[in-house]
């Protein structure tokens, strides 16, 4: 509510990653699900629009800070602030990302995605 208040431009929204699954996000960008664990990103727009008659060139674009300490008033706040004033790390959203049904077959496909990542990051650092 805090948040809300102190940030009225910011749109604020809520998924249950226990139940389901956000699909082009959870692999790619946030850190691994544990229960009970909560995790917070906030996207920003970077240009275009959802509206899907739009060419290639003007479709939406967006990027995703991902907050790596615990999920509190005052890391939240300071995620957000850092959004806003265009000073966080900013990573790009290559797709939109796409609420689903969490469920084992794609919870497996997330842990393969991120053991590809290691693994190439591995044959990258060696």
């Amino acid at each position: 509510e805090k948040l809300v208040t102190e940030y009225p431009k910011v749109a604020f929204g809520a998924v249950d990653t226990s139940v389901l699954y956000v699909k082009g996000l959870e692999a790619e960008y946030l850190p691994e699900f544990q229960k009970d664990v909560p995790r917070f990103v906030v996207f920003r727009k970077v240009a275009g629009s959802a509206d899907k008659s739009k060419t290639d060139s003007e479709r939406l674009k967006t990027s995703v800070a991902v907050l790596d300490s615990g999920v509190a008033y005052g890391p939240m706040s300071n995620l957000i602030a850092s959004v806003v004033q265009n000073k966080a790390t900013m990573n790009k959203v290559s797709t939109l990302p796409t609420i689903k049904t969490r469920t084992k077959k794609l919870e497996e496909e997330e842990r393969a995605k991120r053991q590809r990542r290691m693994d190439q990051q591995q044959r990258s650092s060696s």
